[in-house]
């Protein structure tokens, strides 16, 4: 059985990056896409913030064929390359047990001592995890306040087709308010974990990622447990980024935005966890069987129907199949 390790933190922290570097390790593997353009990227699941419970109990099994029906039909489940007969002779009685089932046969694919999951939105759900997978690693990347909202914005821009110069005042505003919002209430959950598990966790912060590359994954790879290998360094990932150029960069905000975002970040920070968790669950309860924009986007772009990351950014070429 192979020990798993976590990748959290706030979107367009560096999640995917670090974890493109960790899954080029001989001992480690992931669930990753290979996309039109030539990059190669880690795939999240989603999993345990979008999927874990929405079936109600796996003992039932009208229960269980309804998340193996719907789970196939994910972009992570088709990358993964397993196939789904293996769930039905298994028969999985817990969602956690099904997880890590489908993510042992990836891993037993490579011949990897370890499988890696990266989803932000798993912050939410850290406890559980940790509780569900004694032998997890989990590692959290932070990211300053105001470069993340930059390259989120951005990201949105990208895959709307909608520039930034062109969102009316109010919603630019909004839109800035409500990153704020999420912001905190990512490292909220982050600092409370690492508050009661601080023997499970590697913390490392965007920025020192970007200065010393190097260091960081050897300090990573120890407390991992496995040997730094050179080969993890190699740029053969296309980094997941939202720029360009620096002038692109700069272009998001104004200076005006960014000394807002720094007050009014200091006030939202200063609510407590538990306000956070409240709006968390109260989200999840409203949202039902909702999924992630991306949750089913393979299938999405082949048939056709839409282009889910925007204008040129197809995932895979399209098919003539109806």
């Amino acid at each position: 059985m192979a020990a798993p390790i976590f990748v959290v933190g706030t979107p367009r922290s560096g999640t995917t990056w670090l974890a493109n570097m960790l899954c080029r390790h001989s001992r480690v593997e992931c669930v990753h896409e290979v996309t039109n353009d030539g990059r190669k990227v880690v795939n999240e699941s989603a999993f345990f913030s979008y999927v874990t419970g929405k079936f109600g109990d796996l003992k039932n099994d009208n229960n269980l064929i309804q998340l193996i029906e719907t789970f196939e039909a994910s972009t992570f489940f088709i990358l993964s390359g397993i196939d789904k007969s293996i769930l039905y002779k298994s028969r999985p009685r817990t969602y956690h047990d099904f997880f890590r089932y489908l993510m042992d046969q990836v891993a037993e694919k490579k011949g990897a001592d370890f499988w890696l999951e990266k989803t932000p939105s798993h912050t939410f759900h850290l406890f559980e995890m940790a509780r569900w997978y004694p032998d997890a690693k989990f590692i959290i990347m932070k990211r300053d306040i105001v470069d993340q909202i930059k390259s989120f914005i951005k990201l949105v821009e990208i895959i709307s087709g909608i520039n930034v110069e062109d969102l009316s005042f109010i919603k630019k505003k909004v839109t800035i308010f409500v990153r704020i919002f999420k912001y905190y209430a990512h490292c909220k959950h982050l600092d409370y974990f690492i508050a009661k598990n601080d023997s499970k966790i590697y913390q490392i912060e965007y920025e020192d990622l970007r200065e010393s590359t190097a260091g960081a994954i050897q300090s990573l790879c120890s407390f991992v447990g496995i040997d730094f290998e050179e080969g993890i360094l190699n740029q053969t990932y296309v980094p997941n980024t939202s720029f360009q150029s620096n002038a692109d960069r700069s272009s998001v905000l104004t200076p005006a935005e960014i000394k807002g975002i720094k007050i009014l970040g200091k006030l939202i920070g200063l609510l407590p966890y538990r306000f956070y968790r409240l709006i968390y669950l109260t989200k999840r309860f409203l949202e039902g069987r909702k999924f992630p924009y991306w949750f089913f986007s393979y299938n999405i772009e082949k048939y056709g129907w839409s282009n889910v990351f925007g204008e040129g950014h197809e995932r895979i070429k399209g098919t003539s199949e109806n």
